[in-house]
C-alpha cells in the first residue's frame, strides 16, 4: 500500500510541476518554493521530465546565492500533441494541437453518410508528423443528440489512445482558461443549441456531487414554473422561431429587425438573469459570454453586459471570441495531462 500511495503522490507532484512550468518559465528553486516540495523531489521529477522530452532548459537568467546559476525551464512544444474530435449535426472536425495550443493540422468532413471516425483520427495522426507514442490523448465533444461518452469509448478501444468525452460548454471553458488568458476563476455562459454554463474555480471545472457541471439550463424562468426551463426557453430552436433567421449568428446580426426584436429581448432578459446568478452564486470575478448569439455583433452582448454590471458592478464581463473547435476538444486532454487526476 505504501508503494502505491508513493506512486500516486509522485504522479500528483509531477502534474503540479508540469502545470507551473506550463504557465511561465521558472527555475527549479522557484518550483520548490511555489509547490512546497523539497528541492530534491523537484530535481528528480525535472530530471525525469527532461529525459522524457517534455521539459527543456531554456536559458540562464543569472546567478543565485553562493554564485549558483539559475536555469529556467519550459515545456517543449514538440514533446507531444493532443487530438480533438468534434461531432456536430452536419460535420465532423478532427485535428491536433501541440503543447502550446498551436493547431498542427485539422480534418473537417461533412456528415452526409457513414463516417469512419477511426480513419479520420489516423489521418490526423499521420499529418501531425509526430510518433504515435507522442499522442497524449483524444478529447471528444458531440452534439447533445449524440452520446459523446460512447463515442470516446469506441475511439479509445479502436485506437488504443486515452479518449475523454466532455460537453461543448465545459470544453469551451477549458479552452478559454488555457489559451485566452481569462484566468482560473470565471463563469462561462454559452448560447448555442441549448443555453449552457460552466464554472471555473481556481483553475478547475466546478463539479457537483454526481460530477455534473453547473446545469443552468435547468433553471426556472417564471415563478409558477409554467414555462420551459431556461435551457429550452433560450435554445436555438426557440429563439429562431418566427424570426426568419437560420442561425443565432444571423439573429445577432439582425438584432434591430422588428421580426427579431422579441427573440433578442427574451435572450437579453433571461441570459442576464443567468449571468447574474452565476456571478453571485459562485463569487467569480468575471463572466464570459460565448456562442454565436453573444459574439456576432455587439448589440446582444452589450445589453447583457449592462444588465449584469448593474447588479454585479465588480464583475468583469468578457466577450468570448471566436473559438477553434479542434483546440476546444483537445483542451479536454490538455487539461487532463497538466492538471487531471493521476490514473
Amino acid at each position: 500500500m505504501r508503494a502505491i500511495n508513493a506512486s500516486v503522490m509522485r504522479a500528483i507532484n509531477r502534474k503540479l510541476i508540469l502545470n507551473e512550468i506550463r504557465m511561465r518559465p521558472i527555475s527549479r528553486a522557484e518550483l520548490a518554493e511555489v509547490t512546497h516540495l523539497t528541492r530534491a523531489s523537484v530535481t528528480q521529477i525535472i530530471e525525469d521530465l527532461i529525459a522524457d522530452g517534455i521539459v527543456m532548459e531554456t536559458r540562464i537568467v543569472g546567478r543565485m546565492r553562493l554564485g549558483r546559476r539559475s536555469t529556467q525551464l519550459g515545456i517543449s512544444p514538440n514533446a507531444g500533441c493532443f487530438l480533438g474530435v468534434v461531432l456536430g449535426r452536419h460535420r465532423l472536425s478532427a485535428g491536433a494541437i501541440d503543447m502550446s495550443g498551436e493547431v498542427l493540422c485539422r480534418n473537417t468532413i461533412s456528415l452526409n453518410g457513414t463516417i469512419d471516425i477511426e480513419r479520420c483520427i489516423e489521418d490526423v495522426i499521420d499529418r501531425s508528423e509526430l510518433p504515435r507514442t507522442r499522442i497524449l490523448g483524444v478529447g471528444v465533444c458531440a452534439s447533445a443528440w449524440l452520446d459523446a461518452g460512447s463515442i470516446a469509448h469506441d475511439i479509445g478501444s479502436r485506437t488504443g489512445l486515452r479518449a475523454i468525452a466532455m460537453g461543448h460548454v465545459e470544453a469551451r471553458a477549458l479552452e478559454e482558461m488555457y489559451f485566452r488568458d481569462t484566468g482560473g476563476s470565471f463563469a462561462l455562459l454559452y448560447a448555442g443549441e441549448q443555453l449552457g454554463a460552466a464554472v471555473m474555480t481556481g483553475g478547475r471545472l466546478y463539479r457537483g456531487d454526481e460530477g455534473r457541471a453547473a446545469n443552468i439550463g435547468g433553471m426556472a424562468v417564471d415563478a409558477d414554473m409554467a414555462e420551459a426551463p431556461l435551457g429550452e426557453w433560450l435554445s436555438e430552436r426557440a429563439l429562431l422561431e418566427g424570426t426568419g433567421c437560420a442561425t443565432l449568428e444571423e439573429l445577432a446580426e439582425k438584432a434591430g429587425d422588428p421580426r427579431c426584436a422579441r427573440a433578442v429581448q427574451r435572450l437579453v432578459r433571461y441570459a442576464s438573469y443567468g449571468a447574474v446568478n452565476l456571478a453571485q452564486l459562485f463569487s467569480v470575478p468575471r463572466v464570459v459570454l460565448a456562442g454565436d448569439a453573444f459574439c456576432h455583433g455587439d448589440a446582444i452582448f452589450d445589453q447583457v453586459a449592462a444588465h449584469v454590471n448593474a447588479h454585479c458592478g465588480d464583475v468583469e464581463i468578457v466577450q468570448g471570441g471566436g473559438f477553434d473547435p479542434v483546440r476546444m476538444a483537445a483542451s479536454i486532454v490538455y487539461d487532463d495531462f497538466f492538471a487531471g487526476e493521476p490514473l
